[in-house]
């Protein structure tokens, strides 16, 4: 998916590649000293160009870089696909990838019908289709499978309803990342119908479909698992970082430790706010409600109006 200029040369996505760095460097630590995960299989449902918008080596700057370099440090197969659906954003990825993977011990695979590039156990495949349209018939059952979901707003959310779901009825192990900006060009002015019944597709045409999107992977969350929302407390984007990781992750405090380096990725401090889903539902509503609502729904929702007139004699009421 392509990535704005505005978007791609802010402090935000030198944040969020920090925060993603260390949630697969997590992953790969773990399968390594887990004996029945047999395979990782990446998935990146908004790979982009995988041209760095700042000054950072390649593996640490793009999504493709950084699960592509990471690959590298498993001691089991790693399948990483990666999804484009702008046919030039594509073509400008296929680029890259001819360019940094070899540097990194790659290859191009050219018998397979497809663009795949291998190193010993690790492979690197494109597609160029929507991330939505990610297939999952490779999966195994002994599979550790991981999830980056970064379109440029939540808008362009490019993971399907039910993939969580999907994904947990093939695999025994499957986290998700997603990176959104609930505010991008002021998207929270779009409408925001509170009656609307639960979407069908994978259409997104009001803010209270940004609920379901959240619910689709809070609804299917394995029993070991819990689920983070950080963000900036002042950011007039509202971008934030939606993430899964065991329980005992977050009962050590680690996740909290990762988040609180990848705020200071930019050398700056940033205010920020999180909360854990099944930890402190509450706070974890609260937070969701802050990036989905404008002010004035919030106010309405924390004041509700009186069924009365606020004077006058209301004894009759």
């Amino acid at each position: 998916m392509p990535k704005t200029k505005d978007v791609g040369t802010s402090h935000h996505t030198p944040i969020k590649h920090a925060v993603m760095i260390q949630f697969v460097e997590k992953e790969v630590r773990a399968a390594n000293s887990l004996g029945w995960f047999e395979r990782l299989p990446w998935i990146d449902l908004t790979a982009g160009n995988a041209i760095p918008a700042y000054d950072a080596p390649w593996a640490d700057a793009c999504s493709p870089g950084i699960l592509a370099s990471r690959a590298l440090q498993s001691r089991k197969p790693v399948i990483v696909d990666l999804y484009e659906k702008n046919p030039d954003t594509y073509a400008n990825l296929l680029d890259s990838l001819d360019t940094h993977l070899p540097v990194l011990g790659y290859q191009r695979i050219h018998d397979n019908g497809w663009n795949e590039w291998a190193a010993g156990t690790a492979k690197v495949r494109a597609w160029h289709r929507d991330g939505r349209e990610a297939g999952i018939g490779h999966i195994r059952r002994n599979d550790a499978v991981l999830v980056l979901n970064d379109p440029n707003s939540i808008t362009e959310w490019a993971m399907r309803r039910r993939f969580t779901t999907d994904l947990g009825e093939a695999a025994r192990g499957i986290r998700t990342l997603s990176c959104v900006g609930f505010n991008v060009a002021g998207i929270k002015r779009s409408p925001f119908l509170r009656d609307d019944p639960a979407p069908s597709t994978d259409s997104i045409s009001t803010r209270s479909d940004w609920y379901e999107l959240i619910r689709s992977i809070t609804e299917t969350l394995p029993e070991r698992l819990d689920l983070m929302l950080a963000g900036f407390k002042r950011d007039s984007s509202q971008w934030a970082y939606l993430f899964s990781s065991p329980k005992v992750w977050r009962d050590k405090g680690e996740e909290e430790e990762v988040i609180a380096k990848a705020f200071t990725a930019t050398g700056e401090e940033h205010d920020y706010e999180y909360a854990w889903f099944k930890r402190d539902r509450q706070e974890f509503a609260r937070l969701v409600d802050r990036r989905i609502l404008t002010r004035a729904e919030l106010a309405e929702r924390e004041n509700p109006k009186l069924p009365f007139p606020a004077s006058g004699d209301v004894s009759a009421a």
